[in-house]
């Protein structure tokens, strides 16, 4: 296994095998790709992962895109994969191809404090209030 590297330092990183480690910030499931937005105490990366179909354009099985789509918010994982860069990212002009996932910690996907809780709830909460960035300005 690859060792760790900080989101911050991808940029200045040549393409190849990378290993990061983070929270899980959002996840977009669609039909041919995936993507993870991945964040540690450094920053943001994209993780890729595109599916697999036959050539009928039926989907093959897929254990690591199964595990894609079972991610929750918050949930703390290590990715390792391909280092591309493409300016067409926003995060930063880098993105990782999805080779392997290991899912440390899967976050629980509801919280105990809904939206429209009063500010005395939501301060009790405030660690768990934090994973929905609308929030952060309280």
């Amino acid at each position: 296994m690859a060792t760790r590297t900080l989101i911050k330092n991808l940029a200045a990183a040549i393409d190849g095998p990378v290993s990061v480690c983070g929270w899980v910030e959002t996840v977009r499931d669609q039909k041919r790709v995936q993507f993870v937005v991945l964040r540690d105490e450094s920053g943001a990366v994209q993780l890729v992962h595109p599916r697999a179909f036959a050539d009928d354009g039926t989907a093959l099985e897929d254990p690591l895109a199964g595990s894609v789509s079972a991610l929750t918010q918050g949930s703390f994982l290590t990715a390792t994969g391909e280092l591309t860069h493409d300016e067409r990212v926003k995060l930063g002009g880098v993105e990782i191809r999805l080779d392997g996932l290991d899912v440390a910690s899967a976050a629980i996907a509801e919280t105990p404090i809904a939206a429209d809780s009063n500010i005395d709830k939501r301060m009790d909460w405030r660690f768990l209030d934090l994973r929905r960035p609308e929030q952060n300005l309280i």
